[in-house]
């Protein structure tokens, strides 16, 4: 059996691929095309509104992050991606 080489897909770029299986395309083809298994897009599609909503928080910085996890302290978590000004409330 082949290894495949891990990929971290950013939020932007998962939803760009979403996009593109709403638009028509099949999930077959664009899992051939990027080398992603079809469960991992389903996943994605099953998970879309919590992407919309994450990509929404963040500004252009935080959507390259790979991941949605979240910080407990949101407004440190803010200031660390750069969308609230230190001391600023």
């Amino acid at each position: 059996m082949e290894s495949r080489n891990r990929k971290a897909y950013s939020i932007a770029e998962k939803l760009n691929l979403v996009d593109r299986l709403r638009r028509g395309d099949a999930q077959a083809t664009v899992s051939r095309d990027l080398n992603i298994t079809e469960s991992t897009l389903r996943g994605w599609l099953k998970d879309e509104s919590k992407l919309r909503s994450s990509l929404a928080d963040m500004d252009c910085k935080g959507s390259q992050r790979k991941r949605q996890r979240t910080a407990k302290d949101l407004q440190l978590e803010k200031a660390m991606i750069g969308l609230v000004q230190p001391g600023a409330e």
